[in-house]
């Protein structure tokens, strides 16, 4: 019989244990409150994974993705 030795699909989630940031790292990250991110995820600002209850956890390729698309940088010049 032949088998696959790939037996994982490509769309199948990284399942490494850095794959996924809790607020308090996501917060951190992007230098903001925990505050700040519960009204990012209120506004459904940033991407995130309900697992179950209030716990979630932000896909850290998905959150660097979303920032590089949304990033705006307003500076006055000197």
């Amino acid at each position: 019989m032949n088998e696959d030795t790939n037996t994982t699909p490509a769309t199948s989630p990284v399942q490494t244990p850095d794959a996924y940031l809790t607020k308090q790292q996501l917060a951190r990250r992007l230098n903001v409150s925990l505050r700040t991110v519960d009204n990012l995820v209120a506004r459904r600002a940033l991407p995130f994974v309900r697992l179950g209850g209030k716990l979630i956890r932000f896909p850290k390729v998905a959150v660097d993705e979303h920032i590089q698309r949304h990033l705006t940088i307003n500076a006055r010049g000197v």
